[in-house]
């Protein structure tokens, strides 16, 4: 997403623009829709990946993508 706002009004300027810019939404729709299950839709994925990325920003342990053994805490 960061790259699509970065190209913010050149994503088809030359070829290579628009390739990245393809591939950029396509990964985009295959995590949404990785994240929507069978009984509901995309934006329930979108939804969903908005609010996790959101809980681990807001998150008040800093070490969520440790090794450590959190099932003692």
């Amino acid at each position: 997403m960061f790259w699509l706002h970065f190209s913010k009004g050149r994503y088809f300027s030359t070829r290579a623009k628009s390739a990245l810019t393809i591939i950029n939404v396509g990964v985009l729709v295959i995590g949404f829709t990785i994240s929507a299950d069978k009984d509901s839709s995309v934006w329930t994925g979108i939804i969903r990946l908005y609010v996790s990325g959101r809980s681990i920003n807001e998150s008040t342990t800093n070490f969520s993508w440790s090794c450590a053994d959190k099932s003692k805490s």
